[in-house]
């Protein structure tokens, strides 16, 4: 089979589940840093004038909310590469074309070219 093996689409497969959660881990990592952060600039600002004290507590709530979003929508992204893979679907695409001969792929998609017999 022209040296294309199964083990091949499991490395694929076990490349993108380390990549997304190399990258989900990271984007975690990335609010609660700056989760602790916004915290902290928070608690410095309210000792100099503490009659703002609610409001700041509230700017850092809503910040923080917001913040907390990223990592879902991280998450939605990976999910998407996770369970479509598009890598698998272009590999075929090169295995098909392979073993038809015709190695040539079109730009856009990663699909092969048929083979003009």
């Amino acid at each position: 089979m022209y040296g294309i093996t199964p083990e091949m689409f499991v490395s694929i497969y076990i490349y993108t589940v380390l990549g997304v959660s190399v990258i989900l881990a990271g984007s975690g990592m990335g609010f609660a840093v700056g989760s602790c952060f916004l915290y902290a600039r928070s608690v410095d600002c309210l000792i100099r004038p503490p009659e703002r004290k609610t409001i700041m507590r509230g700017d850092a709530l809503i910040f923080t909310g917001l913040m907390g979003n990223f990592p879902f929508i991280v998450l939605a992204v990976l999910l998407w590469f996770l369970f479509s893979t598009p890598f698998v679907s272009a590999f075929q695409a090169a295995v098909a074309g392979v073993a038809e001969g015709c190695v040539a792929m079109d730009q856009n998609g990663g699909n092969a070219i048929p083979c003009k017999q």
